[in-house]
């Protein structure tokens, strides 16, 4: 299994997919940050919920982590070399395991960067503009652990994707459409639905607004259960199929 890990880790390192995603991710999230601390007026940043608003964009890392892990396989089976890598380790499941391992590593960084920028951004701006930070030092952990792991879930959440479906296109427009149009429609018109949703348990996990989204912890073990949903589900369809 260190074998094969480590070959995955090689391929993801090998490609500039990556270090693409890492410089778009933390170009839009400089963006957004700086958008809310410098826009919002001071009486609406007094709270930690408002402040939540600048501090919370590490979630922003969920979608490209999501198209981190579907890449991790389609783009194999996009050029054929999937059936490389499965005559080499023939025990698909152990490929899926390694390919879960890295795309979850690489998540987290994700997730981690995006949030590390929106605490070093966001503090400056607000103490620059005078504004008290509410946000104590623990909450800044735990922002950062948060997204971290929001990353790791939705790169597992996106490779099971991936397996299930193959098709590189399908998946990455699914996941974009999924997480910017319908979820919204369903936070909006369903809440109780929409805040079971993977994003929105993302967005719970990171302490986003508590008054309609579930607790935190609630929002970590939903966004759990839909990454291991989709991983069981692609590593069981992976194993019965025909590679193409």
């Amino acid at each position: 299994m260190n074998a094969t890990l480590a070959a995955e880790l090689r391929k993801q390192r090998s490609t500039r997919t990556d270090l693409t995603l890492l410089l778009t991710l933390l170009g839009l999230g400089l963006f957004a940050v700086a958008l809310h601390a410098f826009s919002l007026s001071p009486d609406r940043l007094m709270t930690v919920t408002d402040q939540m608003r600048v501090f919370g964009w590490g979630v922003l890392a969920a979608l490209f982590a999501g198209i981190a892990g579907a890449m991790a396989i389609t783009t194999e089976f996009r050029h054929g070399t999937i059936r490389t890598t499965f005559l080499v380790t023939p025990q698909r499941g152990r490929v899926l395991t390694a390919k879960l391992g890295a795309s979850a590593l690489t998540g987290a960084a994700l997730g981690f960067a995006m949030e590390l920028v929106a605490v070093v951004i966001g503090s400056s701006v607000l103490a620059g503009r005078g504004i008290d930070i509410k946000i104590t030092h623990p909450d800044f952990v735990r922002l950062l652990l948060g997204g971290a792991l929001v990353g790791a879930l939705w790169a597992a959440f996106g490779l099971g994707l991936g397996a299930i479906l193959r098709s590189q296109v399908t998946v990455l427009v699914g996941l974009a459409a999924w997480l910017l149009f319908i979820e919204n429609l369903l936070i909006a018109y369903v809440p109780d639905v929409g805040r079971l949703a993977p994003g929105q348990a993302g967005f719970a996990l990171m302490g986003q607004d508590p008054d309609t989204l579930l607790p935190p912890a609630a929002g970590a073990v939903v966004l759990t259960a839909w990454a291991a949903l989709a991983v069981i589900s692609g590593r069981v369809l992976t194993a019965r199929r025909d590679v193409p």
